[in-house]
């Protein structure tokens, strides 16, 4: 993907924007083409990723540090006729918003120097997702969330690493560790770190991992500890030539890659594809159909046919 300062040309994919870096506000080049706007121009993103913005102490500090020295890095914003929809930068739109709100005669607070760039929705959704992935002050709740979307929207584990530009066994942690009840719980509610509760994911019996949460929210473990506790517990049951089922003993280091969590994300992606081409074609009659797609549904149906027919003999 180009960077910002080359913005794309027309509607591309949304999966072109898992082929480079998605954000790189800071260099001179975009910097350059960054331009002032009027802050009543710019409206806020219904699927912005972060809907409430904290009023805290950090909040706090960003006014001040724009009301001294003024925004010192632009938002991100795409034009929507002769509005502008924001992408990224809600927390510093709401920043000069509130200061205009306490001196609304200083005429520095009437415009923002914003980045313009040409995305449909889908691609403006996964920039923002990604913006808020790069947040030094990300919270769990927001990285859980944020994942979830991305998966979801880009359709496999790899294009999330190669957008948000982490490696795939770091997301498949993340994703494994927010999709797990008792770990996902461990994080958003008890605030346990998610690099220590994701040391936990090879520990496969459900009451022993909730055991192992339980002393390092008590005990205060870190990553290491949690990491020394498990490897513990698998040494002690290799040791004894632990017989029990497969649901109780530890995961190999084989067996806790990112196998699980890449085929529950094909399976949803292909439960939404089919549900989204059955609507397709219930929209209308299949004689209105043009040949080639008579043929491609035709071919489709063939392949089906041939691959699904050893699972069902299965």
């Amino acid at each position: 993907m180009p960077s910002l300062s080359k913005p794309f040309a027309g509607r591309g994919r949304v999966a072109d924007l898992t082929t480079g870096s998605v954000f790189e506000l800071r260099t001179e080049a975009v910097l350059s083409s960054a331009g002032p706007i009027p802050i009543e121009s710019i409206d806020s993103n219904p699927r912005n990723p972060r809907q409430a913005i904290a009023r805290d102490e950090a909040f706090a500090e960003l006014v001040e540090s724009i009301r001294q020295h003024g925004l010192l890095q632009p938002v991100l914003v795409r034009r929507d006729g002769v509005r502008r929809i924001l992408i990224a930068g809600h927390r510093r739109v709401a920043a000069i918003q509130q200061l205009a709100a306490e001196t609304p005669e200083d005429a520095r607070w009437r415009k923002i120097l914003a980045v313009e760039r040409i995305a449909d929705e889908d691609q403006a959704f996964v920039l923002a997702l990604v913006e808020n992935l790069h947040r030094e002050d990300l919270s769990a709740q927001d990285e859980a969330s944020a994942l979830e979307a991305l998966e979801q929207q880009l359709g496999s584990l790899q294009a999330v690493a190669n957008t948000i530009k982490r490696s795939k066994a770091y997301v498949s942690r993340r994703i494994r560790t927010y999709q797990d009840p008792v770990l996902a719980a461990a994080v958003l509610d008890s605030g346990l770190a998610p690099t220590t509760a994701q040391e936990f994911l090879p520990v496969k019996d459900g009451r022993r991992r909730r055991e192992l949460v339980q002393d390092a929210l008590r005990e205060g473990w870190d990553a290491p500890q949690a990491r020394a506790a498990v490897k513990e517990r698998c040494d002690s049951q290799q040791s004894a030539g632990y017989q029990g089922t497969a649901a109780d003993r530890c995961e190999s280091q084989q067996d806790s890659k990112s196998t699980s969590a890449e085929s529950g994300a094909r399976s949803r992606i292909v439960v939404r594809r089919v549900q989204g081409l059955r609507a397709v074609l219930d929209a209308g009659p299949l004689s209105a159909l043009s040949p080639e797609a008579v043929g491609n549904l035709r071919a489709f149906a063939t392949y089906l046919a041939e691959h699904l027919s050893p699972i069902a003999n299965e």
